[in-house]
């Protein structure tokens, strides 16, 4: 079965987080070495020296003996383990999303673009559950990761321009709506309340617009955020976003039609 052709936000988002995985996670070991910019080694499918190459950067992948190449993860699993489009993206960023819109999930890149924690949103009735699972470099095993926390989108926010300020949501799904403007956003894991030491140093130097959720909790997260960054970060700032309902966040005034230049007017008049 090939790609379907499901243009809803929760799949398109869960071929992101597949196509998002680079392929020299998937390498299991082989010995490449890099001449001339690409990986070059034994073919993962057909064997010997020399006739595999990868351009690492483009994440564009060739054997001159098998004479099958292609472009990305996804491409990647269907050429060395003959999988369907749809199990490679499964195999690189776990279930698909339902259809009725019962879980979701978010993958935490580390710097280098290598899944390393899946949280999964469940709904049962008014309950909500927010299992983690680790990768072992081939999939996802229940359980947090055993090394630090780092932050949502991590390799977006080392990509970002330094003179842009990074928006701190208290969730991801949050993040996603900040990023889906243009601007640069992270969150921890585990929602409010989570924030620890071992995240500060990925925000050194850096501007920080703390969008707190409009409660009790979601305030004393962001205070502890900003205390946590304050002397680290080159500038921080818990914004207050206009109109919001109780327990409402930043996604909800999106979804009212709050844009990037809004967004960014706010945040350079709340205090420093």
């Amino acid at each position: 079965m090939e790609e379907r052709r499901d243009n809803t936000a929760a799949r398109q988002e869960w071929l992101r987080r597949a196509r998002a995985v680079q392929i020299q996670t998937l390498l299991n070991g082989s010995k490449l070495e890099l001449v001339s910019g690409e990986l070059v080694g034994p073919c993962p499918v057909c064997g010997g020296d020399d006739r595999f190459a990868l351009k690492p950067r483009e994440q564009i992948f060739n054997c001159r003996k098998c004479e099958k190449g292609g472009k990305g993860a996804i491409d990647f699993l269907k050429f060395r383990d003959g999988l369907s489009f749809n199990d490679a993206a499964e195999r690189l960023a776990g279930p698909p999303p339902k259809a009725n819109g019962a879980s979701r999930e978010w993958i935490y890149p580390d710097a280098e673009g290598r899944p390393y924690l899946k949280v999964v949103r469940f709904d049962s009735g008014a309950n909500k559950q927010y299992p983690q699972y680790k990768w072992d470099g081939g999939q996802w095993i229940k359980g947090k990761p055993k090394g630090p926390k780092i932050p949502y989108r991590l390799p977006e926010l080392l990509d970002s321009d330094r003179t842009e300020p990074v928006y701190v949501c208290e969730g991801e799904k949050c993040a996603d709506a900040v990023a889906g403007l243009g601007s640069t956003a992270t969150s921890a894991s585990e929602g409010a309340g989570k924030w620890t030491a071992d995240l500060n140093e990925h925000f050194r130097d850096r501007i920080i617009h703390i969008l707190p959720d409009n409660d009790g909790p979601g305030r004393k997260h962001a205070a502890t955020v900003a205390a946590n960054l304050d002397g680290i970060a080159k500038e921080v700032r818990v914004v207050a976003l206009p109109g919001l309902a109780d327990k409402e966040d930043v996604f909800d005034w999106i979804e009212r039609g709050g844009t990037r230049e809004q967004l960014e007017e706010i945040g350079e008049t709340a205090p420093i």
